[in-house]
């Protein structure tokens, strides 16, 4: 699923990173390195995180406000290097925001 050397994005709730896949750990979690101080070329020198692949997706992606709820929407860099929007990752595209009514 994941290589290494690949870059991934972290996505959870009010949380987006980018990072790259250091190493395998097990089939539900990869070794990832984040915030390497701009240095991508050098991660392998930087300590990884134990992440699990649920919250990973492949690429590079950025964030726009999500309409609906006025929290983050991520936009996916496609390989082809088209945009495609995903759900808002606070509002799973409900509008509304966990633990609201």
């Amino acid at each position: 699923m994941f290589q290494i050397g690949q870059k991934v994005t972290y996505i959870a709730p009010k949380n987006i990173e980018h990072g790259i896949v250091k190493g395998m750990c097990d089939d539900k979690h990869v070794f990832v390195v984040y915030h390497c101080g701009g240095s991508w070329d050098q991660y392998f020198d930087y300590t990884a995180a134990k992440t699990d692949i649920n919250n990973l997706v492949p690429g590079w992606v950025e964030s726009e406000v999500c309409i609906a709820c006025d929290g983050d929407k991520v936009l996916m860099s496609a390989e082809g290097g088209a945009l495609h929007s995903v759900k808002c990752n606070i509002c799973n595209g409900t509008g509304k925001r966990s633990g609201s009514s």
